[in-house]
């Protein structure tokens, strides 16, 4: 891919360092961080200090961004590559937000759960694609980009599941969930952010092309 030969990629209006390791982020993706800084701004004042976690952070275009933006956001990112970590650590410093955030290897959010941490807002691009379609994926895409960012299991959805799973115990009363999907999954998300019992409202946003592609959950305490 262009992207990995000359090392970095437009997000958001800031320039990314990519290299074989982290998935090249889109510019659906985007989307993703619109919303959330939108609904973000619906549950809390613009000058509240936010605990924020973008688990499986790759370069850390999600996270990174949202630190850009948001000052006083405290941002932990997650994921379970060393070599994304690095990355993402890279991009911090470029950016100069590496003083606000925290990066931590762990599978999920596993290593906020081992510590008993909950926090007021959760977003994460997880793999999406389900198993036997990753091969089927554009050459530059699954010969080059990490299988580990692509692969969500034979539906697509394990990641979900498993997030949504840990909602009550990583979740404060009044907390925002973003997720990026993959298409046709936004309707099984939705459900799956209901079932967990840990939001009491939901919203999905298409993208520039009509896929349902944010889908969005959140819930505001008395």
């Amino acid at each position: 891919p262009l992207q990995y030969i000359i090392g970095e990629q437009a997000f958001f209006g800031r320039s990314f360092a990519v290299r074989p390791g982290v998935l090249i982020p889109r510019p659906e993706t985007e989307i993703l961080v619109e919303q959330t800084l939108r609904h973000a701004g619906r549950l809390w004042p613009d000058t509240a200090a936010l605990d924020v976690l973008d688990i499986g952070t790759g370069s850390g275009a999600i996270a990174l961004t949202l630190a850009a933006e948001r000052p006083r956001w405290r941002v932990t990112t997650v994921d379970l590559s060393p070599t994304a970590l690095a990355i993402a650590r890279e991009n911090a410093q470029r950016l100069q937000v590496e003083y606000r955030v925290r990066f931590l290897e762990g599978d999920l959010a596993q290593p906020l759960l081992a510590a008993g941490e909950q926090v007021d807002l959760l977003v994460s691009n997880p793999p999406y694609i389900p198993s036997d379609e990753v091969e089927r994926l554009e050459e530059e895409v699954n010969r080059f980009e990490p299988r580990l960012a692509l692969d969500g299991g034979a539906d697509g959805l394990v990641c979900y599941r498993r997030i949504c799973a840990v909602l009550p115990r990583l979740i404060r009363p009044t907390a925002l969930v973003a997720f990026e999907v993959g298409i046709h999954q936004a309707g099984a998300v939705r459900q799956l952010l209901l079932a967990s019992g840990a939001v009491e409202r939901t919203e999905i946003v298409p993208d520039l092309a009509g896929i349902e592609r944010v889908v969005l959950g959140w819930r505001k305490s008395n």
